[in-house]
């Protein structure tokens, strides 16, 4: 059905009847610029649904249209030239319309949370409290499946923007097999994490690494990303930061190496556990500036009513400030193709300060490469067997991660109980 009036509408309708146009056009014009292509957005979806006369109480209907009927799509000749998000991709033209209808439609509802919201980082805390943010209610309980977990083992979706520093030019290495010959090496703690969840921009799985640092009877403690936990992310049109943690969460570690060609899992080498409670720091979610880097780490908790987590030595937590270290971890991606591979590079750390009350040093960069999936790795001193901090994002100079000095440190012993050394 054609939903266009044949009415010409006077200049004060026009100007109080096309709200949710420009509500949505005033998100596109931000969209494009998040893409970096603010400069091929001329408010053209406004025009096109002022010319098609796409008033509000049309608009309404055309909303809830079909992909494939929906009229609202015909803004947008060339799918090819929308600036999609290069994290998800859609490859077909079926795809493509659904992504930009799903943009739209969360565009035009200003309580949303979906793909109308982009992640957002901000490098400092302002003290408020968060209590007026409330976080969605989490659904019915779900068990993963075998076959969501070998999607989410080859998936393209990645949890943050790491960044392989040199272009074309991937200087990480496999962990060597051997390591994994000794049930007691420390190394059997580091873990991949499977996050799940329910509505999400890019899709519901995504990937991330995680370290089994205590336990305490049949419970393990795995300290990770605050992010692999909470996903924090900014309204387009409101300006407004929202929070959602995953709806489920899977730790995964290697019961041996497995094909030590690709790094490949298998059904049958998997010890796989999920997660019964998670927590992040307090201070990590601020709701007028989104997440805080400085305390973008989390706790989570596993039952190993088997003993499976216990028969390996744990890597300690310290704050020592060691001049190199190394980044352990899962990546989506080794040598430029998938991997469920745990890999390893080491370089020169340097310690950051940043803006609290003390300013006390509170992150590590480092010139060592990582991409999506490694979020959560652990900072390892090398020459020794200490967590030193946690790594989390990258840009185009420097990958960085979460530095354990003595208040984050200090937090991780209060959710544990364990006793780690400043």
């Amino acid at each position: 059905m054609d939903l266009r009036k044949s009415t010409e509408p006077s200049k004060e309708h026009e100007s109080n009847g096309y709200m949710i146009a420009e509500r949505i056009c005033k998100g596109l014009a931000r969209w494009y610029a998040h893409q970096g292509k603010a400069d091929e957005y001329d408010a053209v979806f406004l025009s096109f649904c002022k010319e098609n006369e796409f008033e509000d109480e049309v608009m309404e209907g055309l909303l809830q249209d079909e992909v494939e009927e929906n009229q609202l799509l015909d803004c947008f000749e060339d799918l090819d030239d929308f600036p999609f998000d290069p994290v998800n991709n859609p490859k077909d033209e079926s795809a493509k319309k659904e992504v930009i209808l799903n943009l739209i439609r969360g565009l035009a509802d200003r309580s949303t949370n979906n793909s109308a919201y982009l992640q957002k980082g901000a490098d400092s805390d302002d003290g408020k409290d968060d209590d007026d943010v409330k976080e969605p209610e989490r659904p019915h309980s779900f068990k993963f499946t075998e076959e969501m977990l070998l999607h989410a083992m080859s998936t393209d979706t990645q949890n943050s923007q790491e960044l392989i520093l040199e272009p074309g030019k991937d200087r990480r290495n496999l962990v060597p097999p051997k390591l994994f010959d000794n049930p007691s090496h420390p190394i059997h703690s580091i873990g991949m994490l499977v996050m799940r969840m329910d509505e999400w921009r890019t899709g519901t799985i995504a990937r991330g690494t995680g370290t089994v640092i205590a336990r305490r009877g049949q419970i393990a403690y795995i300290l990770t990303c605050a992010h692999n936990i909470v996903r924090v992310e900014q309204n387009l049109v409101t300006e407004e930061w929202t929070k959602k943690k995953y709806d489920q969460i899977c730790f995964m570690t290697r019961s041996n190496y497995g094909d030590t060609a690709s790094g490949g899992y298998g059904s049958s080498v998997l010890d796989r556990f999920e997660v019964t409670e998670s927590i992040y720091h307090p201070m990590y979610f601020n709701p007028k500036k989104g997440d805080i880097n400085i305390y973008d780490i989390g706790i989570l908790k596993v039952n190993d009513r088997n003993n499976r987590l216990s028969g390996f030595k744990l890597l300690k937590m310290r704050s020592s400030q060691n001049k190199r270290g190394k980044v352990v971890g899962f990546p989506l991606m080794y040598q430029f193709n998938k991997t469920t591979a745990m890999v390893e590079m080491s370089g020169k750390l340097k310690y950051k300060k940043a803006k609290t009350m003390t300013w006390t040093k509170s992150l590590i960069t480092y010139p060592i490469d990582t991409t999506g999936g490694q979020s959560g790795s652990p900072i390892i001193a090398v020459g020794k067997e200490d967590v030193i901090g946690v790594h989390t994002k990258g840009n185009m100079m420097d990958n960085f991660g979460v530095y354990l000095n003595k208040e984050k440190i200090k937090w991780v012993n209060r959710e544990t109980g364990k006793m780690f050394i400043f």
